[in-house]
């Protein structure tokens, strides 16, 4: 888990203020801490060890949650490197991608690849994705 929760702080950075995670406040998903989503209410505030046992508790859920879907035993790094990508892209996206098929069958090389297929925002490549992806990618070969 330590290795998920410090690619995490790395790449999500910690705000104890809520604040919309999109520009358009009307539509938007209030967000704290390390990124959690979760009873976020606009005015929120929390302390950084808040926000640590919020992201905590995601992880762990998450971790769950990606056992139940790829149904396969999966090394420390590999799930760290999961937990990552699938907190940055939520666990619907996951459940239909070609990285999670290819999990399943057992192609890990082919499921490594898909870790670079996750680096667009409205449908431009974003250079900060292209970082973390490379970094999770990197972790999840490990």
């Amino acid at each position: 888990m330590d290795t998920a929760l410090n690619l995490i702080k790395r790449f999500e950075g910690l705000k104890v203020e809520a604040y919309p995670h999109r520009k358009d406040v009307s539509k938007a998903v209030w967000t704290i801490g390390y990124g959690t989503t979760q009873e976020i209410e606009p005015g929120m505030k929390i302390s950084e060890a808040d926000a640590e046992d919020y992201l905590e508790r995601d992880v762990s859920d998450l971790e769950t949650r990606i056992k139940i879907l790829v149904k396969r035993k999966l090394s420390g790094t590999e799930m760290a490197a999961l937990v990552s990508l699938v907190y940055n892209i939520g666990i619907e996206r996951f459940k239909f991608s070609t990285l999670l098929k290819d999990l399943t069958a057992g192609q890990m090389l082919s499921a490594a690849f898909e870790f670079s297929r996750w680096v667009y925002i409205d449908g431009k490549p974003s250079p900060g994705l292209i970082n973390r992806r490379k970094v999770e990618h990197g972790v999840f070969l490990l």
